[in-house]
């Protein structure tokens, strides 16, 4: 079991979490972004726009009658619709209120990662995950910006984290909470869908020869877990069908584009050079398709007739490097989205220090967090089901970017479940390395 949290260690734990706090406010009111709300960001601010005028869910801009549409899922765009009228109802700016609230999920998020690492592995341990978490330059940045990453890597810390917790105390609250936190995930990023339900097979998995388990105790935390989340993708489903007209936008097409986007190692190359380039081959592509999964499915078939070698190497080993790859490649490059005038990393000594630790150290940190698939398989202490539940994620989550678009961005909200698995590996290392330095020194003399 994870050692007791000594007062020392708690201190430790205020100071992190105290300094990944003050950087993220920090980094929001230094940096100067060039035209903040661009890209992305302009279709969720025009959600969140139409949600409150119009009541309705449209990324339509500068219309008196927006046209529902399913596009986007519909959760950071309600996040964004509720910091604008807290921020209209309190006379304050919008924007500057919603990075201010994003720095604060941010800085939970970097105590949730103590909460679920301490569960896996000991208390220094989890502390050196959490101080990653703190210190991460990506995660810092992409706060800053109007998009997805921030929240939903808090929600998905928290829901991996109420579902470890109700293993622990078979508890009926913490799975509920944990299907309305992974229905909460759903509804800001769709790509996380499956999480839950792997979740749970992890645990039926890791849990299997653990004697007086009936079928209905196996049955009951699946169905409170996955309700809230079934529920919720009905109940969207249905607002959907109901009012988005024919031939609306859907995530359907959003998911296609993103397919054949994800056919081609030299898509995110050219779109640096050009984003409107009208030769990217992934564009040429699109036009035909046509929108036609079957299209589709016969362009990736010819694709890897053509040069099997070649496809099968970008889709199991270059696309999985350049998910985790440090460089974003869809925006202005490094740890940054949109353009940077400066920020805190360029006039701070020390936010550059910790910057450059974590990029230098960033290889290192995917290694170990590989490894710790094979740690957690030899396991076997009560973190196992823990490590076990953020290692499934994390690679359910690869896989689907690898399948369709990788880009090192969407990598950025599973930073919290590398740097426990990072970590994780470490306490292993370290365990071991003191076991066969106690077996190879002997007994002690006298």
């Amino acid at each position: 079991m994870p050692s007791k949290v000594k007062p020392y260690q708690y201190a430790l734990l205020i100071m992190i979490v105290a300094a990944a706090t003050l950087i993220r406010f920090q980094y929001n009111i230094v940096t100067w972004i060039d035209t903040p709300i661009r890209g992305d960001a302009t279709s969720y601010v025009a959600y969140a726009n139409n949600m409150l005028e119009h009541q309705t869910f449209s990324r339509s801009r500068d219309s008196d009658q927006p046209i529902p549409d399913a596009f986007w899922a519909p959760g950071y765009p309600t996040f964004l619709a509720g910091a604008i009228a807290l921020a209209n109802g309190t006379g304050q700016d919008s924007y500057i209120l919603t990075l201010h609230l994003q720095a604060v999920l941010g800085a939970i998020t970097v105590l949730l990662v103590f909460m679920l690492a301490s569960m896996a592995m000991s208390v220094p341990w989890a502390l050196f995950a959490t101080a990653m978490m703190a210190l991460s330059p990506h995660a810092i940045s992409l706060g800053s910006n109007l998009l997805t990453e921030t929240l939903f890597s808090f929600l998905l810390t928290l829901a991996i984290l109420l579902l470890a917790k109700s293993t622990r105390k078979s508890s009926r609250l913490m799975e509920i909470s944990a299907g309305f936190a992974f229905a909460a995930c759903y509804l800001v990023n769709p790509v996380s869908l499956f999480i839950a339900p792997f979740a749970m097979l992890c645990l039926v998995l890791t849990n299997k020869d653990k004697p007086g388990d009936s079928l209905s105790a196996w049955l009951r935390p699946i169905f409170l877990v996955l309700a809230p989340l079934l529920a919720t993708i009905v109940a969207w489903s249905i607002r959907s069908a109901l009012n988005v007209p024919e031939g609306g936008q859907t995530s359907s097409g959003r998911l296609l584009g993103n397919l054949i986007i994800g056919l081609y190692s030299d898509f995110h190359e050219i779109w640096r050079a050009d984003p409107r380039d009208p030769n990217n081959p992934a564009t040429l592509a699109s036009a035909r398709i046509g929108g036609s999964y079957t299209i589709f499915f016969g362009e990736l078939l010819a694709l890897f007739q053509e040069n099997p070698a070649q496809m099968l190497k970008w889709y199991f080993i270059d696309k999985p490097l350049l998910l985790w790859d440090w460089n974003i490649r869809t925006g202005q490059g490094d740890i940054f989205v949109f353009p940077v005038v400066y920020s805190l990393y360029h006039i701070s000594n020390v936010a550059l220090a910790t910057y450059s630790v974590m990029h230098v150290t960033h290889g290192w940190t995917l290694l170990l967090g590989i490894c710790a698939f094979f740690f957690a398989w030899a396991d076997k202490t009560p973190g196992r089901q823990v490590i076990f539940i953020v290692l499934v994620t994390a690679a359910y989550c690869s896989a689907v970017y690898v399948i369709t678009q990788a880009e090192p961005r969407y990598s950025v909200p599973l930073r919290p479940l590398l740097y426990i698995a990072a970590a994780y590996s470490l306490s292993k290392i370290a365990l071991w390395a003191g076991q066969l330095r106690q077996a190879y020194s002997g007994p002690s003399p006298g």
